[in-house]
């Protein structure tokens, strides 16, 4: 316990002291030397108590004062804050008032104006008219030229009024955006208020514990000024009783000696020192009554501690709260710098796998110029397709049914025995081939059309081959047709280096008419075909520009829908039409803008069976006859394009040839799928088909050419 300083009836009255001071003089007074040293040992303790509690005092005043200027601190900030963000307000406001004032005169004015040109030009109107009306008799001429010039004027003053209108528009959003900016500023003003309410009730709480802490150093001083009276008393009677001690030690001996006279005196020291003990009482309740004070001040210094302190856990949970918004600010800024340095890591990988990728496409292009010189410029593909369940059930039922496995026997991946006669191509495709598999074959030549090249793939044989099935396929497996757009489509895509376009156009040669399939009725059919310098054309052929998969989906099935088919005993929808898919291509090259033109036909001949294999009369049998003459024709030219003597190509002998034309020739890539039929009774139409495959494979055209590859504009 700490023990308050000692009041000023703790010292014995002046009588009392007086008495002792002449006892000890007279040399009759005997004090007890252990009771005198006792009592000045308790008053150096009482006192050393005192100055220990003095200076925990002082210690918890300069410690509560700091925290009271930590406290006033921490409320500047808060203002200054407060100062901030009021004057970020009030400079934001003005700013969107300014802006707001500005747009605002800005469209009066042109309003005004606006206004005043409408006036202008409605007086002038008006000026029109009256002279109109005046010379309305006399010059027909002027009249007209005068309606014209007027129905400028209105168009002019329709002009006018949309821009008007646009500048209305453009003023209701910058008041939208005002009204945006109001709710913002709205919102800050909430959090002003918020922030004010809170550093009001600081302020409250800075006061009260102000107060308490002035009612502390008041009631601090006043303890302060007891227990300098109480020590200065207190050194007082410790130079008395150093004096007494002296006065003591030099007539201890004397005392001795008259040890004797003394006795009968020891009765009324006693008496004094009972009276001492009186009086030492009533200072002992006087330093119960100082305790009690001392208690008091105790308990408001704890209350003002217990405010502080709640105080303190307010600041501590302000400041705890603003270290987590730190802390996470930080995160995410450490967050936010890894991010930024993978992304410009991965951009910098990117751009360096962009060059290899670069690279390796030029090496790519390079080596599919050479495979497709190499391999020769026109290359014959053989395809087989699985027999049907119909037919693998006559096999059955036919005792003499050929054996198929000795039949056809494939030697390797370009040579077959067929029937006992050999033939090699560039690659024989079994029953069991892919339309993946087939496709890689012409991959090469397909990217070709991507740079330059005229491309020419068309589909040989007789009805029921599977000619349309290795073209177009079906949509759970496509054919050469959409695996080679959706191919152009992937290279236009990666291509770094090149813008590419695409367009689209179906047509079908039937009955030697030329028809456009993406167009229904009369529009569509027997256009007519004409040369431009050295590119052939259709006149009013539609041609659409695609750019994915699924455009070109939905315009095959538009073309699908208006071939000409029919019936006849080898196929139950036999197409009686050349149809043709051409793709043109244009790519502009983004450094120096020169522009490659291509060119790829994907054809689906008619079947190619004889006339006597197909029982048609009538229109089948003018169908039919057509067909023939212009495969005939197809022959021919491919004939006289492997004839370096040959002077002149029989374009014109079909209409089929004379629209390929740009493609069969010598500066042209050609590739030929043969569609055969394994069943034993298409044997004889099956050699045929063989036997026209390999004269064309027979056929050297020469290198091919890129054209129009140079245009710069």
């Amino acid at each position: 316990l700490l023990m308050p300083p000692l009041t000023d009836a703790a010292a014995p009255p002046a009588e009392r002291r007086e008495e002792s001071k002449e006892g000890e003089e007279r040399k009759e007074e005997g004090k007890d030397e252990s009771r005198e040293e006792g009592k000045v040992e308790d008053g150096g303790a009482a006192a050393g108590v005192s100055r220990e509690t003095l200076a925990k005092l002082e210690e918890e005043l300069t410690r509560q004062k700091r925290k009271n200027m930590s406290l006033n601190r921490r409320l500047s900030e808060l203002e200054q804050e407060l100062e901030s963000l009021q004057s970020s307000m009030d400079s934001s406001k003005e700013e969107n008032q300014a802006e707001i004032e500005r747009l605002k005169a800005a469209s009066a004015k042109k309003v005004s104006g606006l206004e005043a040109r409408v006036e202008q030009l409605t007086s002038s109107l008006d000026d029109l008219a009256n002279e109109t009306r005046t010379k309305e008799n006399d010059h027909p001429v002027q009249i007209a030229k005068l309606q014209a010039k007027l129905l400028e004027q209105k168009e002019k003053i329709s002009a006018q009024e949309r821009a008007a209108e646009e500048t209305g528009q453009k003023l209701a959003e910058v008041e939208g955006e005002c009204v945006e900016v109001k709710e913002k500023l709205g919102k800050k003003k909430e959090k002003l208020t918020e922030v004010s309410k809170e550093k009001k009730v600081l302020e409250a709480e800075k006061a009260a514990l102000e107060g308490s802490i002035k009612d502390i150093d008041d009631e601090l001083s006043l303890f302060r000024d007891k227990f300098k009276g109480a020590s200065e008393k207190l050194r007082v009677e410790e130079a008395k009783n150093s004096e007494m001690q002296l006065d003591f030690d030099s007539e201890r001996e004397a005392w001795n000696a008259k040890e004797g006279n003394f006795t009968s005196k020891i009765t009324q020291i006693e008496d004094d020192l009972k009276a001492m003990s009186k009086n030492f009482e009533l200072a002992s309740s006087d330093l119960e009554e100082s305790k009690a004070d001392a208690a008091s001040a105790w308990k408001k210094w704890d209350a003002a501690i217990a405010s502080n302190e709640k105080l303190s856990k307010k600041m501590e949970k302000t400041e705890f709260m603003r270290d987590e918004a730190l802390r996470e600010v930080a995160e995410l800024k450490a967050r936010v710098e890894g991010l930024e340095a993978d992304c410009k890591a991965s951009m910098e990988e990117a751009e360096v796998m962009r060059g290899k990728y670069t690279e390796n496409q030029k090496k790519i292009k390079k080596l599919n110029e050479q495979i497709v010189t190499l391999q020769g410029n026109i290359r014959v593909f053989c395809r087989l397709r699985p027999l049907s369940s119909k037919e693998e059930d006559e096999l059955k039922d036919d005792p003499d049914a050929v054996d198929l496995t000795k039949a056809i026997q494939y030697l390797d991946d370009g040579k077959m025995l067929f029937h006992g006669a050999m033939y090699e191509y560039d690659h024989v495709f079994n029953p069991s081939s892919s339309q993946d598999r087939v496709f890689t074959e012409v991959q090469s030549a397909v990217s070709s059309a991507m740079e330059g090249y005229r491309v020419c793939i068309f589909a040989y044989g007789q009805t029921g081959s599977g000619k349309t099935h290795t073209m177009e396929g079906p949509r759970s497996d496509r054919g050469v047709n959409f695996r080679a757009l959706e191919e152009m489509f992937n290279i236009a895509e990666t291509a770094t280096d090149c813008v590419y376009k695409f367009s689209v156009s179906v047509l079908e040669v039937y009955n030697e008419t030329v028809c456009d399939l993406l167009t229904r009725g009369a529009a569509g059919s027997d256009l007519a075909i004409r040369m431009r310098k050295d590119e052939v054309f259709v006149e009013n052929l539609t041609e659409c520009d695609v750019e994915c998969s699924d455009d070109v989906e939905e315009l095959m099935q538009l073309a699908s829908s208006n071939r000409s088919t029919a019936s006849n005993n080898v196929n139950e929808h036999s197409s009686r039409s050349h149809l043709v898919l051409s793709v043109k291509v244009s790519g502009t090259n983004k450094g120096n803008g020169t522009r490659i033109t291509g060119k790829l036909n994907l054809i689906d001949l008619a079947g190619s069976e004889r006339l006597k294999n197909t029982s048609a009369s009538g229109q089948r049998l003018k169908e039919a006859q057509n067909i023939n003459k212009s495969l005939s024709a197809l022959g021919d030219v491919v004939s006289a394009l492997g004839n370096a003597k040959s002077a002149h190509v029989p374009y014109r002998n079909s209409k089929l040839t004379f629209l390929l034309q740009d493609s069969l020739r010598q500066s042209a890539k050609v590739l030929m799928f043969v569609n055969v039929n394994p069943a034993p009774k298409s044997a004889g139409e099956s050699i045929c088909s063989l036997n026209f495959a390999a004269r064309c494979r027979a056929v050297q055209l020469g290198k091919a050419k890129k054209e129009n590859i140079v245009v710069k504009g």
